[in-house]
């Protein structure tokens, strides 16, 4: 797979996902969530906070994906 790095913007939020590894290396089954963005992003205020509050919902829903099995099989 070829390795391909999108230009990030300041305006940019990333929602970054790491996977928890034991001491042989190998994924536990969790993960870390971060929400990313630039010091120098160019929002304003309410919509800094607007957009960061989506990403959070959007990390949120992993949990509950975990939890309920309706959720974790839903797809369109």
């Amino acid at each position: 797979m070829k390795n391909v790095i999108k230009q990030i913007k300041n305006e940019d939020f990333i929602i970054n996902i790491r996977p928890r590894l034991d001491s042989k290396r190998d994924w536990t089954g969790e993960v870390d969530l971060s929400i990313i963005t630039s010091v120098d992003n160019p929002l304003t205020d309410d919509d800094y906070y607007g957009v960061l509050s989506f990403c959070k919902v959007v990390c949120s829903s992993v949990p509950v994906m975990e939890e309920d099995e309706y959720v974790r099989k839903k797809q369109k």
